[in-house]
């Protein structure tokens, strides 16, 4: 190698030979981290946590009208210029139709990205999108656009593998990057807890101000209720929260960013139905602490309904399954659509997934009993799931 470009070519060849199946979808804690580590040190604020979006042409509520950019063409499928990944704004950067011999390299960006597969002349056959290694969009017969999924890791090559498809099929993508602005909700001017989260309602929210020991609000009641905090230090101070006068929960301080709504929860069960005064305070001792004044730390808390939902990839998810395999082997059939695997149980959460067009995994670790969302299994067919433990509950969701 003679030159830089050449230096270039080979470390890419070699990184896309390695096999990292959870690059693209992090657990919430560790993405929260790298945008808070962005925004110290650039100045810029990180934008909401993003994975999967809906076009509006495919699931309600997705995009939003173009205003500048124009619609675009990619192999004959109309997408959008500008498109909201749970209600955040994001803006169509570029794209590219795609043989089965082609590639389109990403560069680097502070920008969360999504990525929108699109097809047609597909026949019976499908095309599936991969990250490098790992396949995270199909269209097939009966549908032209994909769900579309989040690819944020520098230099990830996207690919699209034919499968079964005559003779002029075309298949390409469209890459958006977030604007930056918030959505809409209760928010503080850099982060926002959105007007609903995994489907569910806010209930009620509010942000101290900068240097202020707590605030107070009120929030309306529900069966079961997700408390989240946001805290913009990562030093060794609790967000606190009193529910109608009484100790509830106190969350570690972890860092902030846009999407404020995804930040560290606690559920309670079993309130009453009706309003309940909240009280949130800064403390550095944790439950039951003592509230005190932090310059430069800002905090808040939110309070939603809670139900079998999750949100994952950008989109809710309803629990429709719970199974317990002996041997820690199952099927699942996404001929009707994506699935969502979750695990829980103690120990080792790694799940293992073979279909016949991708396979995949997903790796976690619990101390004790837990449980946590696996990956999702693009639609269009049948996986063998196995779970490295066979005492473990496989979780199966479907979107909301």
């Amino acid at each position: 190698m003679s030159t830089l470009r050449d230096l270039r070519t080979v470390l890419v060849e070699r990184a896309d030979a390695l096999d990292d199946p959870d690059r693209y979808i992090r657990p919430v804690a560790v993405r929260a981290r790298i945008r808070t580590a962005r925004r110290r040190r650039t100045g810029v604020v990180a934008v909401a946590v993003a994975a999967t979006v809906v076009l509006a042409a495919v699931v309600v509520g997705a995009v939003r009208a173009p205003a500048g950019i124009q619609p675009a063409d990619v192999a004959g499928v109309e997408v959008p210029g500008s498109i909201q990944v749970l209600g955040f704004p994001y803006d169509r950067d570029h794209t590219a139709t795609l043989g089965s011999d082609d590639q389109d390299r990403l560069g680097e960006t502070d920008r969360e990205r999504a990525v929108v597969l699109v097809g047609s002349g597909l026949g019976d056959g499908s095309a599936t999108l991969f990250a490098d290694s790992e396949a995270v969009a199909r269209v097939r017969s009966g549908s032209q656009t994909s769900v579309p999924v989040s690819v944020n890791a520098p230099d990830a090559v996207l690919r699209i593998r034919y499968d079964g498809t005559p003779v002029g099929a075309r298949a390409g993508v469209a890459v958006y990057e977030s604007t930056g602005e918030l959505a809409a909700g209760v928010s503080d001017g850099e982060s926002v807890f959105r007007e609903s989260y995994a489907g569910q309602p806010l209930l009620g929210a509010a942000f101290a101000d900068e240097g202020a020991p707590s605030v107070d609000f009120q929030a309306d009641g529900a069966g079961s209720m997700r408390f989240v905090t946001s805290c913009d230090s990562e030093g060794h101070y609790y967000v606190n929260v009193d529910v109608d006068g009484k100790p509830a929960l106190a969350i570690g301080c972890s860092g902030t960013w846009a999407d404020a709504a995804s930040g560290s929860a606690g559920t309670l069960d079993h309130l009453d139905p009706g309003t309940h005064d909240v009280h949130v305070y800064l403390s550095d001792d944790g439950k039951d602490g003592t509230p005190i004044a932090v310059d430069g730390v800002r905090f808040g808390a939110a309070v939603y309904a809670e139900d079998d939902t999750v949100e994952y990839a950008g989109r809710a998810w309803r629990l429709v399954a719970t199974r317990h395999p002996e041997d820690g082997r199952t099927t699942v059939d996404t001929t009707d659509g994506d699935v969502l695997l979750g695990v829980a149980g103690r120990g080792n959460h790694t799940l293992f997934w073979t279909g016949q067009l991708s396979k995949g995994r997903s790796l976690s670790q619990m101390r004790g009993y837990g449980s946590t969302l696996a990956g999702v299994l693009v639609a269009g067919d049948v996986y063998q799931v196995r779970a490295a433990r066979p005492d473990v509950a496989i979780r199966v969701y479907r979107p909301e």
